[in-house]
């Protein structure tokens, strides 16, 4: 059964892809159905996953989802076989098809099991589409690494990420800031902790991110530093793992500068209001709303 609406292929043979995709609606992942016969669907999908025929394996992966979505156990053993189609799909020059595939890799993460799969090759294509011109693809490969983050926050990826902290492209650093700080908030939540050597591992590349142009990737590196901070188990043992890890002692004092800042900002924000205009106000608010004293 096909739910992909597509109209009739216009390309002729030569170098430029014309749009004859435009026809293919790309389905939310609230808009897949459950297969009638899932074991044998997935079956049927796996055989033409990687068929040369778009139209082919746009549906393959279209059912492929599906299985994912409604019948994780009939999909859930064939992940490996598919995320590197899927890789590879992402990056095909129709916009369908790579958009297909980058929702196909969000449900990869979201309804299956990657933490044992090699992920850099996944990594490595949703990079290259979140920094891409068109936005709706943009949109989609965020989509795929936040809940690569969110369900998949291991070490491997978390490298993975951090290593775009040296590219030129600004896209290509906000949204590797970004997966990067998604990443270490995930582990925090899940009670992970890195150790000294991937401290200083991981601190380079988010003092690079600190020091950037984007004030989006700023701030977001701000928040992965603290949370490597809470990982290192002290302020002493954190200053000595920023020294360590940064050899330029200007750039290590920026970045111990601006997590004891951001740290005095939190605090003070939940200390309790004893002095200044905002106190006197806010006493001055609370007497007025107390009875009056009955005096006999």
């Amino acid at each position: 059964m096909k739910s992909a609406v597509i109209l009739p292929p216009t390309h002729t043979a030569g170098d430029d892809i014309l749009d004859e995709d435009k026809g293919a609606i790309v389905l939310a992942t609230h808009e897949l159905r459950p297969l009638e016969c899932a074991r044998d669907d997935v079956a049927d999908a796996l055989r033409s996953i990687d068929d040369a025929d778009w139209y082919v394996q746009y549906e393959a992966i279209e059912t492929f989802r599906r299985a994912l979505v409604h019948h994780a156990p009939a999909a859930g053993p064939h992940l490996g076989d598919v995320l590197a189609i899927f890789s590879a799909a992402s990056l095909n020059l129709r916009s369908a098809t790579s958009k297909n595939a980058l929702l196909a890799l969000a449900e990869c993460f979201e309804f299956g099991d990657v933490t044992a799969l090699p992920l850099l090759h996944v990594v490595q294509a949703l990079m290259k589409r979140a920094a891409c011109e068109k936005k709706f693809l943009r949109d989609a490969a965020t989509l795929a690494i936040a809940k690569l983050t969110t369900h998949a926050p291991t070490w491997p990826v978390l490298v993975s990420l951090a290593a775009y902290s040296s590219s030129k492209s600004a896209k290509l650093v906000a949204a590797a800031c970004n997966g990067t700080m998604l990443c270490l908030l995930q582990m925090q939540v899940d009670a992970a902790i890195l150790n000294p050597t991937q401290i200083i591992e991981v601190l380079p590349a988010l003092a690079r991110f600190r020091n950037g142009k984007d004030a989006k990737a700023r701030e977001d590196a701000l928040v992965g530093l603290n949370v490597v901070a809470s990982f290192a188990g002290g302020s002493d043992i954190f200053e000595k793992l920023v020294s360590t890890a940064i050899a330029d002692k200007v750039a290590a004092t920026k970045v111990l500068q601006a997590v004891i800042a951001s740290n005095k900002r939190k605090a003070l924000a939940r200390a309790p209001l004893t002095t200044g205009l905002r106190a006197a106000l806010q006493s001055r608010k609370q007497q007025q709303l107390q009875p009056p004293t009955v005096v006999e």
